[in-house]
């Protein structure tokens, strides 16, 4: 048998009664325990999430066109919006190049508008994406808490909406720039479809990541409207490279 010294101390203290009340031992804490994740784990995340997406396919579909539905509803111009928000985003850039042309004594250049157009529609679905997403959660928190279905739905539904939205849009306004003088079609126009899904997958990872963080702190939602609001003045939507003198160059 063990001798008495390495027995765990225990300490008494006199109670009223008198009688004495001993304590617990006192017990090393237990280390913490650190969960290492592989990139096995996170693939086999990724890869659950988009099947459970494609289970929920119907349902996705269902949200999209009760979205679209919501969005023009009792609107008088109805899916005019669709059309009117590029032309006014594409319109105020051409406003802007022609001032800053006409201050530095040059002619606007058809290709400068031309890749203007194509920024500002890049830009009008990104912010517009971002605007429905980031309240995608909290606005539908009544389902969210009743019935289980991947919650990632709702904000992949404000964006691929925004998506058709800004395609009614780009179709009218790129048909209207390569009718510009000097403007035409080329093998380059193929880098457009890479651009879009590279531009789809971050507008969707940025969404996601919002309308979690919307519902803890309803903060978020302001500060995705002041970046909606003053990002495009970041972006190189209004401006070239050559603007930046010989660094830009």
């Amino acid at each position: 048998m063990s001798s008495d010294s390495e027995l765990p101390k225990t300490s008494s203290e006199p109670l009223a009664s008198g009688r004495t009340a001993r304590t617990v031992p006192d017990r090393p804490s237990p280390e913490p325990e650190w969960v290492e994740f592989r990139a096995e784990q996170v693939a086999d995340s990724w890869r659950e999430l988009f099947w459970e997406l494609f289970h929920y396919r119907e349902l996705l579909w269902q949200m999209i066109l009760r979205d679209i539905r919501i969005r023009y509803k009792q609107a008088v111009m109805g899916f005019g919006w669709a059309l009117l928000m590029p032309i006014l985003v594409v319109g105020s850039g051409f406003v802007v190049k022609y001032v800053l042309a006409q201050t530095a004594g040059a002619a606007l250049e058809t290709q400068a508008v031309a890749g203007m157009a194509v920024k500002a529609l890049a830009w009008t679905f990104f912010a517009g994406a971002l605007g429905f997403a980031t309240n995608s959660l909290t606005n539908n928190i009544h389902l969210v808490t009743k019935i289980y279905f991947p919650r990632e739905v709702f904000p992949l539904s404000a964006v691929l909406v925004q998506a058709f939205d800004t395609s009614i849009g780009a179709l009218l306004v790129l048909v209207a720039v390569v009718a510009l003088p000097g403007v035409g079609l080329s093998w380059t126009g193929l880098w457009a479809l890479p651009l879009v899904l590279l531009l789809m997958a971050f507008t969707t990872a940025l969404a996601l990541v919002l309308s979690c963080a919307n519902v803890f702190f309803r903060d978020v939602k302001y500060i995705a409207q002041l970046l909606i609001t003053f990002g495009i003045f970041f972006t190189p939507v209004f401006y070239e490279t050559e603007m930046l003198g010989p660094t830009g160059s």
